[in-house]
């Protein structure tokens, strides 16, 4: 918690800059298996189909027009864990962990 205006007006602006980045989306899955993703801005980045095979494994595909070079549009799949401390994590077949805690 920012202690002083000052503080403050320095961790909105950090937080601004994360937002430049790119690095920051929204996703949202709809009932009937689909998803869209949009930046901050709000731009469509990416839509695709999802299914969640169990409580811990969800997968998804990319739609045609959205995969990067190489992509085959073969279903990718993360693990995905809530700890006791509220912690949300989701781990891809790589290895790499996305990371969500409340604030």
């Amino acid at each position: 918690m920012p202690a002083s205006l000052e503080e403050a007006l320095n961790c909105l602006e950090d937080d601004h800059q994360f937002l430049l980045r790119g690095d920051v989306f929204t996703e949202e899955l709809k009932p009937d298996g689909t998803y869209i993703q949009t930046d901050a801005d709000g731009t469509v980045v990416e839509t695709g189909r999802w299914v969640q095979k169990s409580p811990q494994d969800y997968c998804w595909t990319v739609d045609e027009q959205y995969r990067e070079e190489g992509d085959t549009g073969a279903e990718k799949c993360n693990t995905e864990a809530v700890g006791a401390d509220g912690v949300w994590t989701s781990t891809n077949a790589d290895g790499e962990t996305a990371t969500v805690e409340r604030m």
